[in-house]
């Protein structure tokens, strides 16, 4: 860990905490992202080496805020990303396919559902999705994290005293954060829905999904 801004952080949660400015930065890129081919999360991932980067080279003696400093080095990163590419030639309809499915934030919803609402045949559909990095459409959540929940929700389960005393003691482990996670994924809410809520990536949803099933594990 390293102490930054008063704080002693790791990368990750630096990631974390300053998803949306990373996400801000990245946004004067997209467009000829997007045209190359190169997925939204592709880019996210350039910039969060840039993260690193910038962990690793930031000095506090130096008198520059942590942001102002990663900054630079997310651009830098993105930007020798971007040039070091190998562009993939998209059609324009397949890149207007993709752009209709993230602005009406369709990644949930079926191929059919889909096809009938951006107007093109299954195939093309099928045909753009598979060209984006996160083909959510065929399983947007994390199939471990999903598991645990239906685990806590069968009700089978919850005749069981002990399952019951079990499932308490796993809840007094979990954050508030967690627990509203929790909470939603037994009310059959998605990663996306979830990660609006809270204002997170549905990535991050994910992962916190990971770390509660750790803990589940500890108490079970």
């Amino acid at each position: 860990m390293k102490q930054i801004d008063g704080e002693w952080v790791t990368v990750s949660d630096l990631i974390e905490k300053h998803e949306r400015f990373i996400k801000k930065l990245l946004v004067p890129y997209w467009s000829s992202a997007q045209k190359m081919g190169y997925g939204r999360d592709d880019l996210y991932q350039q910039a969060c080496i840039g993260v690193m980067n910038a962990y690793k080279t930031f000095d506090p003696e130096v008198g520059v805020k942590f942001l102002t400093h990663a900054g630079q080095h997310i651009r830098r990163s993105v930007w020798r990303g971007l040039n070091t590419y190998k562009p993939i030639k998209l059609p324009e309809h397949v890149i207007e396919i993709q752009v209709k499915v993230r602005e009406q934030e369709l990644e949930h919803e079926s191929v059919e559902n889909i096809s009938a609402i951006v107007g093109h045949g299954r195939e093309v559909v099928e045909a753009a999705l598979a060209h984006m990095k996160n083909v959510i459409y065929a399983d947007a959540e994390d199939e471990e994290g999903n598991n645990l929940m239906e685990r806590i929700a069968d009700r089978d389960n919850f005749d069981s005293v002990a399952f019951k005393d079990l499932v308490e003691r796993f809840r007094q482990t979990l954050t508030k954060e967690e627990q509203f996670i929790m909470d939603k994924k037994l009310e059959e809410w998605t990663n996306i829905q979830i990660g609006k809520s809270l204002g997170i990536s549905r990535e991050w949803v994910r992962k916190k999904l990971l770390k509660m099933r750790a803990k589940y594990k500890q108490v079970s």
